[in-house]
């Protein structure tokens, strides 16, 4: 589906097009560049996470090995690698827009005093 260069790199702006918008308004101006790294760490574990996907949907789960047996896709592992590495990072995201809640909260409340 995305064997070409032009379709790869649409996949690629889209995908980040979608993380920002996830967590876009919610990201303090101050913290704006890490946000925007963690983003792209993001939409890069995703990209690969597609490709992946595509290659199971095209080659199955189970591919022949060197000995004529089938063995399992080696792409299920990357993929379930790859999977852990995303929820870390949507992890880190989330972690590190809730300091900035917390820290935003704590600022309103000393405001008040």
């Amino acid at each position: 589906m995305y064997d070409d260069e032009l379709s790869r790199v649409t996949l690629k702006a889209e995908t980040l097009k979608k993380v920002k918008k996830f967590f876009g308004d919610e990201i303090p101006k101050e913290k704006k560049k890490a946000a925007e790294d963690l983003c792209l760490r993001m939409t890069e574990v995703l990209y690969m996470m597609i490709m992946l996907e595509e290659d199971v949907q095209k080659n199955g789960i189970k591919t022949p090995n060197g000995n004529g047996k089938l063995a399992s896709n080696p792409s299920i592992g990357s993929y379930n690698n790859l999977m852990k590495t995303y929820i870390s990072l949507f992890k880190q995201m989330t972690e590190f827009l809730g300091a900035a809640d917390k820290n935003k909260n704590a600022l309103l409340d000393f405001m008040k005093k």
